[in-house]
């Protein structure tokens, strides 16, 4: 008597029939009701076509009133979230354009002593063969029971040359994902990454926040069956980012410790010591004489905004720093080549906007021009998504390979591409793990063993009960949003209607709400990818927690701004950055200003104008009656941000960011500072009349926001170290400053804080009894990924 199957696998995935649990490598996922289901259809008759109609008699009875065509969306959404699967680049669901899907991954059946094996022979490209009669490029073997009736699949014709190429890349993942064993090295509920390994192969350090109050230390452990953990490092403040010297004696890491450097620690365990003031992101040389590093700027900007980073290089012996690269604006993230001569750096753009500027670049050691790689514009010719929060980031040279993590549809994956001497990429990049948390900080052994981290993350808004006239919080903060990404809050000033973006994935029409995209390291931030995404701008009633979108539709809406008197929203939507409004009690949004690149920053207390920023460094107001728009802010040397109100509109808060005059100019450092500036008959004053608040040094202010009654500013600081919330008191009618900026509550858990979030969707609102802050989680472990066979 034939045995039913048991387990279904497919990939690194083990679908189990009697208990209805879904496992990667072991690892049980959440996947329930429908989704599940779905599964289930398209694994009974893999390479077939699945059609909606027929998923519909399966999944819903005849009498059921349902939203069909959402309710299958949103489960395929899931189910590829799940997956880490993509619409675009299909591995295992392939959508066929108007009438379902099919699932093409290889299939195997456990637990029936009748099965046998048929050639259906699918690409993700929907390339096969019909009656044995070659039509495609590719061989897949799927195991059935006997019972289950597969028929063969009918081909379409030889593809272009682009798909040739993700044919072949889709060949080369599927090799390795079949012969592949995935091993879990550290484990916990807790925050673990940041994985380096020694050069003889048999130690990982690593940055874990087990056995600490919220704060990440530097560890180290035995890569062995019985490999013990030991805690290097045990102070109160965040060090991460270990790196070891090319002959396993020392440890160099960052650490935020008497204001933040870089530390050296023997491996053996011993007193770390200090190499330099600040920086982060240490590399030794190949040859271990000199220590790459990055420093200015905060966590907070990454190198993303002009100015934040620079390069140096230091003696790992100590001495002073010198700095690399003074040719290039921004630079931040190094890998050092093979030979030890250069080093790939990562460029923001030019201009917030101008993302074709952004690459690696090729620092030489001897001062030598530096050189654009155009690898970013390689990358994106093979269908990565680059932006502010689409960065990929390097993790290793070796050899003829970089290995580093991006974004590719809407998963975030560890890579590696081939490169030239010169560092350019001279092939096709090939993914090296498909999972779907946020699998970062790659980097291969000389056995071909892959360490990385494997990260869950998300976004949400937060409310800390308050009296901010008084600078007092009454309480923790709570959650109060309920989806995975949540970001950009606006709230209105009596603190019952806040507006925010929501984002979901993309899957022909279907939405899910999703996660966030790369992380460049631990402690620097993540952020969305909107490439893979469907940005939504929504408004909650925090009374009521009825919610609802603001406009439906596939162009993005982001960076939403309610009115103080919670009737109307105002945001940006689609990728030319154009201006909308709607009221909040429903209504169709209305264009109020075309053209590109707009940041909507405030309303006016009548609700007449709006103030925004342009494509051209300038801040404008937009009056909403006549619709006229006209310069509103601008002063050379000084790019402005988060220009907000004051409560009377007799005053305006806001960011200056200008380049650091107590740096050296060879540093090309910039500083961030918040800005009073007094408004005469609506327009700002002349600049020797503003009032500046104290910054410090090295640290980053930014979101300013006035206190209900004018009196005080609340703004967000790194100047302790962490990103936290700071504020400032103010002379009633002068708004001279009364004292020195304080702490009002801090956010130094590595688990969840501001600084897990990009600073373009971090911000904050102060409504009359609460604070709301957007803040990032982050959890994790550390992988091991061995090749079983080749």
């Amino acid at each position: 008597m034939p045995i039913s199957p048991e387990l279904v696998r497919f990939g690194l995935f083990e679908l189990d029939l009697n208990s209805g649990e879904l496992r990667r490598n072991g690892r049980k996922l959440k996947l329930q009701g429908q989704p599940f289901r779905v599964l289930n259809l398209l694994l009974q008759e893999p390479g077939q076509a699945l059609t909606r109609d027929k998923l519909k008699e399966s999944l819903w009875p005849a009498d059921t009133f349902v939203d069909f065509d959402h309710s299958l969306n949103a489960a395929i959404a899931k189910l590829r979230q799940a997956l880490g699967d993509s619409a675009e680049n299909p591995r295992f669901i392939e959508t066929l354009a108007r009438r379902g899907y099919r699932f093409i991954a290889p299939v195997e059946f456990v637990g029936s002593s009748n099965g046998y094996t048929v050639q259906p022979d699918i690409t993700p490209n929907g390339v096969h063969r019909e009656n044995g009669a070659e039509r495609g490029f590719a061989t897949i073997a799927v195991t059935v029971p006997a019972k289950k009736r597969i028929g063969l699949v009918v081909a379409i014709s030889a593809a272009a040359v682009l798909v040739l190429i993700m044919l072949f890349l889709w060949k080369r993942q599927t090799k390795q994902t079949a012969n592949t064993e995935m091993v879990k090295l550290t484990d916990g509920t807790g925050l673990t990454a940041d994985p380096a390994i020694s050069a003889d192969g048999k130690l990982i350090a690593y940055a874990s926040d087990r056995g600490s109050l919220g704060n990440v230390n530097i560890w180290i452990q035995e890569l062995g069956p019985a490999g013990s953990a030991v805690q290097l490092t045990h102070d109160d403040v965040d060090a991460d980012d270990p790196t070891f010297s090319p002959d396993d004696t020392k440890i160099a890491f960052r650490s935020k410790k008497d204001g933040g450097g870089i530390y050296l620690v023997p491996v053996i365990g011993g007193e770390a010591s200090r190499l330099t003031q600040s920086g982060r992101s240490p590399r030794f040389s190949p040859d271990g004489h000199w220590i790459a590093y990055w420093s200015g700027g905060s966590d907070a900007v990454v190198p993303t905004v002009k100015g934040a980073g620079a390069l140096y290089i230091v003696a790992s012996a100590g001495g002073e720093p010198k700095r690399l690269g003074s040719d290039l604006s921004t630079a931040g993230n190094p890998v050092w080549s093979p030979d030890g001569k250069h080093l790939l750096v990562y460029v923001s753009p030019k201009t917030g906007y101008a993302w074709d500027t952004a690459d690696w670049w090729l620092v030489a050691l001897d001062g030598s021009p530096s050189t654009r790689t155009d690898n970013f514009s390689t990358l994106k010719s093979q269908g990565f998504s680059l932006g502010f929060d689409r960065i990929p980031r390097l993790s290793q040279w070796s050899n003829d390979f970089i290995t580093f993590a991006a974004g590719f549809g809407d998963a975030v994956n560890a890579w590696r591409a081939p490169v030239s001497a010169v560092g350019r990429i001279s092939g096709p990049a090939e993914r090296l793990t498909s999972g779907t948390t946020l699998e970062i900080s790659p980097t291969l052994n000389a056995n071909g063993e892959l360490f990385f981290a494997s990260l869950n993350r998300n976004a949400a808004v937060w409310s800390l009960t308050a009296d901010p006239d008084q600078a007092k919080v009454l309480g923790e903060p709570k959650k109060i949003t309920e989806g995975v990404t949540e970001i950009l809050p606006s709230i209105s000033a009596e603190g019952r209607k806040l507006a925010f973006t929501a984002a979901y994935t993309r899957d022909h029409g279907g939405i899910g709400r999703v996660g966030f995209g790369p992380v460049a390291s631990l402690r620097e931030p993540i952020a969305l990818p909107q490439e893979a995404a469907q940005l939504q701008t929504h408004v909650r009633d925090l009374d009521t927690g009825k919610e609802a979108a603001v406009a439906s539709g596939a162009v993005p809406q982001w960076h939403p701004q309610i009115s103080r008197d919670g009737t109307m929203v105002a945001y940006t939507s689609g990728k030319p950055g154009q201006l909308y409004v709607a009221p909040v009690s429903g209504g169709s949004p209305r264009m109020i200003l075309g053209g590109a690149n707009k940041m909507i920053w405030d309303w006016s207390l009548d609700n007449s104008r709006l103030l925004f920023s342009s494509g051209d460094d300038q801040v404008h107001s937009l009056d909403l009656k006549s619709g006229r728009d006209k310069p509103f802010l601008n002063k050379p040397g000084i790019d402005f941000f988060q220009v907000k109100f004051s409560p009377d509109d007799q005053w305006i808060a806001v960011e200056g960011v200008h380049p650091d005059e107590g740096a050296h100019p060879d540093e090309g450092r910039w500083q961030s500072q918040i800005l009073l500036v007094p408004l005469e008959n609506g327009t700002p004053a002349r600049p020797d009349r503003w009032i500046a608040i104290d910054h410090h040094p090295n640290g980053w202010d930014d979101k300013p926001r006035w206190s209900p009654n004018g009196n005080l500013i609340y703004f967000i600081s790194d100047r302790d170290g962490y990103l936290c919330l700071w504020a400032q008191r103010l002379a009633n009618r002068t708004k001279e400053l009364v004292g020195t900026p304080f702490p009002v509550y801090h956010f130094h858990n590595a688990r969840l804080s501001m600084a897990n979030l990009d600073t373009g969707i971090l911000e904050i609102g102060v409504a009359k009894d609460k604070v709301i802050i957007g803040l990032g989680g982050l959890t994790g472990n550390i992988w091991c990924m061995k090749r079983s066979s080749e």
